[in-house]
């Protein structure tokens, strides 16, 4: 009997932290978010973000002359990380970190009181 209780008191503590860890990398997996701006009524500016596993990928859509188009592309991947509702991007030498809720992300800009606003899809 004691074998059993010290067998399970060994593991128990690894499932424990591995479900936990798990559910941390995994809450964003799947997910979209997009961010907009507009100018006139017409979307100019469009940024997705795409969360796999680990990493992650950002999409700009531009529509340089505004004309209801969408005409330039840009594309970026990164890793992420995820501690309760905190988030921290890095891509290519930039981190942006952040929170989310069910729906919103609040990423800052590296602007003094700026930030991105994305909604989930």
């Amino acid at each position: 009997m004691k074998k059993l209780l010290l067998i399970l008191a060994m593991i128990l503590p690894m499932f424990i932290t591995s479900c936990s860890d798990d559910e941390e990398t995994t809450v964003l997996t799947g997910t979209t978010w997009e961010s907009t701006e507009e100018y006139g009524g017409i979307v100019y500016l469009r940024w997705t973000l795409t969360f796999q596993e680990s990493t992650f990928s950002i999409t700009m859509d531009e529509d340089a002359d505004a004309d209801g188009v969408f005409d330039k592309k840009d594309s970026a991947s990164g890793s992420y990380s995820v501690d309760g509702n905190n988030v921290s991007l890095n891509a290519e030498g930039l981190t942006m970190s952040g929170t989310f809720s069910d729906n919103v992300m609040h990423l800052d800009s590296g602007e003094e009181g700026g930030e991105f606003v994305y909604y989930k899809k």
